[in-house]
């Protein structure tokens, strides 16, 4: 098996004789399979572990180019914030004209309750959510998770936008939303649709802070 590097992750490539020469009269296909040696691209990104053991941990065609021309691997970075104890679900997004991500996540409800009761403020979630200072916080830790997983510091998060609207499950992301699939992953292009104007504002609000 070879490995081809790029920026932000590994894509997998490999050949032997257990591997197709093919795919079954389309050639089309084949030639955007298959490179001029024979290397078939499985379509996913790897890393290394400490022990030299491999690990995928996304599709290449989730991947985004940030402006500097970093690649970022989505499904990652959000199994990293999914560690932080305020996050429920996760989602994370990079402009190709801009140099840092950002995210859209959705709280866990008890641990916001929790802090909202910490801080003499006895309201309801959706109030609470729209607090800056509940941003904020939510925001450091995400931050702080990627910091202890020494990933390169444009993958920490800008801006946070909180998802409050809940349903039973206290899930924000959901297949009657049409966000999911039906093996539970991200329809990224039609999340970028769902929070296009939240991205934008995102955007707009990191901007205004690097200007003070």
């Amino acid at each position: 098996m070879m490995m081809m590097i790029m920026m932000g992750g590994v894509q997998i490539l490999i050949k032997g004789l257990s591997i197709a020469s093919g795919y079954y009269k389309d050639p089309q296909k084949t030639k955007d399979a298959w490179d001029d040696d024979g290397w078939f691209s499985t379509g996913d990104v790897g890393r290394f572990d400490k022990e030299g053991r491999l690990w995928v941990v996304d599709r290449k065609k989730s991947m985004f180019k940030l402006a500097q021309g970093e690649y970022v691997s989505p499904e990652h970075l959000e199994s990293v914030l999914l560690k932080s104890p305020w996050v429920r679900q996760v989602w994370v997004y990079g402009k190709p004209s801009e140099r840092y991500v950002v995210a859209v996540v959705v709280p866990e409800k008890k641990v916001v309750m929790e802090w909202g009761k910490r801080n003499g403020l006895d309201w309801d979630f959706l109030a609470l959510c729209d607090l800056k200072n509940l941003k904020n916080e939510i925001l450091t830790s995400l931050r702080s998770e990627v910091e202890a997983k020494k990933l390169p510091s444009f993958q920490k998060p800008v801006d946070v936008h909180l998802e409050a609207s809940l349903d039973d499950l206290q899930q924000g992301f959901t297949l009657d939303k049409g966000m999911l699939t039906p093996t539970m992953k991200f329809k990224r292009a039609k999340m970028v649709e769902i929070y296009k104007d939240v991205i934008e504002e995102m955007y707009r609000h990191s901007h205004e802070g690097e200007k003070r």
